[in-house]
């Protein structure tokens, strides 16, 4: 049996809620999602780095989406403590976790879903395409060029 062209070019992707905007990041970018456990701060580090969690006797580096892309935080943004979760991603040889304000779901997307120019003028190096849906614009993180560009504080 063959599988359908347009299958094989279908891809998942993660989403998730930072303040009132909904992010999306390739599914196989991501190796776990977390309750946030007791997070380490770390002096002499960069406002995006959170600290560091002990998962499973190794050292992971958590970093704030928010922070990273220059969202406002607003403490007003509705979502408890509870909802709050920590993305492990493996970027190369590097892992690292992502603090988000709430998990949405998995969308299963082919390549022509996602607008690769950036007409909604999101302004970041760290967007490498938009999904529109309804009304909702959903920017799909580029890990690989955010990863490369922080990897000093990881």
């Amino acid at each position: 049996m063959s599988k359908d062209n347009n299958d094989l070019s279908r891809k998942q992707y993660i989403t998730f809620s930072l303040g009132q905007e909904r992010y999306g990041i390739e599914l196989n970018e991501g190796k776990e999602i977390l309750l946030p456990p007791e997070i380490t701060r770390v002096p002499n580090t960069p406002d995006y780095v959170k600290g560091v969690i002990n998962l499973r006797g190794g050292v992971i580096t958590i970093l704030d989406f928010k922070d990273i892309l220059g969202i406002e935080k607003n403490k007003n943004d509705g979502y408890k403590k509870e909802e709050k979760r920590i993305i492990i991603t493996t970027i190369g040889n590097i892992t690292s976790g992502f603090m988000v304000d709430q998990m949405q779901g998995i969308l299963t997307l082919a390549g022509e879903d996602i607008e690769k120019e950036n007409k909604n003028e999101m302004k970041s190096e760290f967007i490498k395409g938009i999904y529109t849906e309804a009304n909702n614009v959903i920017p799909i993180i580029d890990l690989k060029r955010l990863i490369s560009s922080r990897k000093e504080a990881i």
